[in-house]
């Protein structure tokens, strides 16, 4: 009881597990996949801050690199200046500094000293009172940067650092040289005070809106090693955005980063989420929906399913008006041939022998009715056998409305075979009575005569040894009916042989010119005596695979029938050919007699067929071209014929060409 009992219950957990499985597996991945989506899209918002601090820099740095760039440009003019006019008075300074200075709001002041480092030129001078005079060579934290520029030669951009005019200011250097006799002497120092506050101004340093903070480190230009002068240590970090700011001879290192860090706002964030959420939701509830019914369907459809299968009749839903198969079983597998992944393809009408206006009529038909049936239909199997099937189909429509038919399908192929066989039994019977009878009146008629005219001749000549001139006549008649019914036996036994399967045959390698060649021998006398000449045309040297009597029987036989059917005085023309190295070779027997109806075709390879045997006076049978045929096509070749009335016939026989 207990046991019962254990597996009731792990039965009952198994079945709520199955249905309720995918329902929970569906929530946790949901779940993972929005925790996924969310992440993603604060990595994407992150990486669109990013790019914006970095654009907002990268427009700062050109600002900055621009003013520097501005700012010590105009000094290049100044420096050649004083190099050829190192002792020029107060007033030529005046000239030449007023212009350069009013011009530039970035620039404070200019001042030069000569040789001895002593400030000697101001502009402005007022405000800028004590500059002159001052002596570099005693201003330790400026003199470096002074003995730099002379000996590079070079601008020297140093600061920011306190002025002594008061302030803070970057100062820019710029050694002065002059050619003497060759040789490069050193005239001076131009210094240049850009304030601090108009450099920070420039770049929007002090604009409340902008929406990142800078930092600028490099000190006397020098780079990232150089000290912090701008902004707050904590920017650098605080995993900024960095670029370089290229100056005449050095650089700076400016950071960035947004006001208030690198954290996304949750609000920005709030919309996308509940999008989320609600989309994950609305997934949730559907499959859980479409699972739980499915597995209820699922449940139904087990019990059909097993009497579908295992039903022998075949069961198939398709659609009516695409003929698409929706649905079948295995019972239609095994009656057609084809399997369901065949009919994804195709359709029961494209396998259908049956014609397209009778499935037309029974579409309309279930669409008036409901249904329509039983009744046969013949499909063409896989394998290219045919299959009877009796039908009966019923119209349904789907959830959507789309109009389906369920049919159900017998085999009654071994049903039909037997009608069939029945109705074939009869016609053999009726054929085989049929050819009996003519076999019989033909054999009466032809052999009545000539085995008369024997007997009787034959008892003559028995009576009488001594022969008479009349006698030598009889003889001959004797002899001619003799030879005749001699033929007619031949070629009855040849005829029944092959309709019985008995004809023996030796294939083997043939030359065909030798043997066209000897049958034309042979039928010398022939010619002879219906005056026809012989043409024999020969393409080249080449073996037929045949059987050499039977191939000389054929074509003694066609030859014979072209010279006696032929005019007095008429031609045969014989080919022999193999184009273009085929496997097979083609002789023509040509005449240029009176020609074939074409109503007569169908009757000349007919057994005791002649064509218009009143009007010629050859003796013939109708047996021979009927066995020409049944010899060549047994030796795995054909024959065909041509002709135009008043102009000939002419006879082609193909066989195999001897590998």
């Amino acid at each position: 009881m207990l046991k019962k009992m254990l597996l009731r219950g792990i039965w009952k957990i198994a079945s709520w597990v199955e249905v309720y499985g995918l329902v929970i597996f569906s929530a946790i991945v949901l779940l993972f996949v929005g925790v996924y989506i969310d992440r993603s899209n604060i990595k994407s918002h992150q990486i669109d801050l990013r790019n914006d601090v970095q654009q907002e820099l990268n427009l700062t740095r050109i600002k900055l690199e621009d003013r520097v760039l501005n700012s010590t440009m105009l000094y290049y003019g100044l420096q050649s200046v004083f190099s050829l006019e190192p002792d020029m008075s107060q007033a030529r300074f005046l000239e030449l500094v007023k212009p350069i200075v009013d011009g530039a709001d970035q620039i404070k002041n200019i001042a030069v000293a000569p040789r001895d480092l002593v400030v000697r030129y101001v502009y402005p001078l007022k405000g800028n009172e004590k500059v002159i005079g001052i002596d570099y060579n005693n201003l330790p934290e400026q003199l470096p940067a002074i003995q730099q520029a002379r000996q590079t030669g070079k601008m020297v951009l140093s600061g920011p650092l306190k002025l002594v005019q008061g302030g803070e200011g970057f100062i820019a250097r710029l050694p002065i040289f002059s050619n003497v006799d060759g040789e490069k002497q050193f005239r001076g120092i131009i210094s240049s005070v850009i304030p601090v506050s108009k450099m920070l101004e420039g770049i929007g340093y002090y604009d409340k809106n902008s929406d990142i903070e800078i930092a600028i480190r490099g000190k006397d230009a020098l780079g990232a090693n150089g000290e912090l002068f701008m902004g707050s240590m904590d920017t650098f970090e605080n995993r900024p955005e960095l670029q370089t700011v290229i100056l005449p001879n050095g650089s700076w290192k400016i950071a960035a980063t947004p006001k208030g860090g690198w954290n996304i706002d949750s609000s920005k964030l709030l919309g996308s989420r509940i999008f989320i959420f609600g989309v994950a939701l609305l997934i949730w509830v559907l499959i859980s929906i479409v699972w739980v019914l499915s597995v209820r369907k699922h449940a139904l459809d087990v019990r059909l399913r097993a009497f579908y299968e295992l039903s022998s009749v075949g069961i198939s839903l398709t659609e009516l008006d695409t003929g698409k198969v929706i649905e079948m079983n295995k019972a239609v597998e095994n009656v057609t041939g084809y399997s369901r992944d065949d009919f994804h393809s195709i359709t029961f009408r494209d396998i259908a022998v049956t014609s397209k206006d009778d499935d037309e009529k029974r579409i309309k038909k279930i669409q008036k009715e409901g249904r329509v049936g039983p009744y046969e239909r013949v499909f063409r199997r896989k394998d290219g056998s045919k299959v009877y099937v009796l039908m009966s189909s019923v119209l349904v429509h789907d959830i959507s409305g789309k109009e389906l038919i369920w049919s159900v399908a017998e085999d009654i192929s071994d049903r039909k075979k037997m009608e069939e066989e029945l109705v074939e039994a009869r016609r053999e019977a009726e054929r085989a009575n049929q050819a009996k009878s003519i076999f019989l009146s033909t054999m009466s008629h032809e052999l009545r005569t000539p085995l008369t005219a024997v007997l009787g001749f034959g008892e003559l000549l028995s009576i009488d040894e001594t022969l008479t001139r009349d006698q030598h006549e009889n003889v001959q008649s004797i002899t001619d009916a003799g030879e005749h019914l001699l033929q007619l036996i031949n070629e009855i036994l040849e005829l029944s042989k092959i309709e019985a399967g008995k004809l023996e045959l030796n294939l083997e390698a043939v030359n065909g010119h030798y043997v066209i060649q000897e049958c034309i021998d042979l039928m010398r006398s022939v010619l002879t005596k219906y005056q026809v000449t012989v043409e024999y045309f020969n393409d080249r040297d080449f073996d037929l695979f045949a059987d050499v009597v039977r191939l000389k029987q054929v074509l003694i036989n066609l030859i014979s029938n072209s010279i006696k059917y032929n005019k007095p005085g008429g031609k045969v023309s014989i080919y022999i050919e193999n184009p273009d190295n085929r496997e097979t070779a083609i002789i023509l027997v040509c005449d240029t007699g009176l020609g074939i109806p074409d109503d007569k075709g169908q009757e000349l390879f007919e057994p005791f067929s002649r064509i218009n045997p009143e009007n010629s006076d050859v003796q013939g049978t109708g047996i021979g071209l009927s066995l020409t045929r049944k010899i060549v096509e047994s030796m795995n070749g054909s024959v065909s014929y041509d002709s135009v009335l008043g102009i000939g016939t002419c006879f082609c026989i193909e066989l195999p060409v001897h590998e």
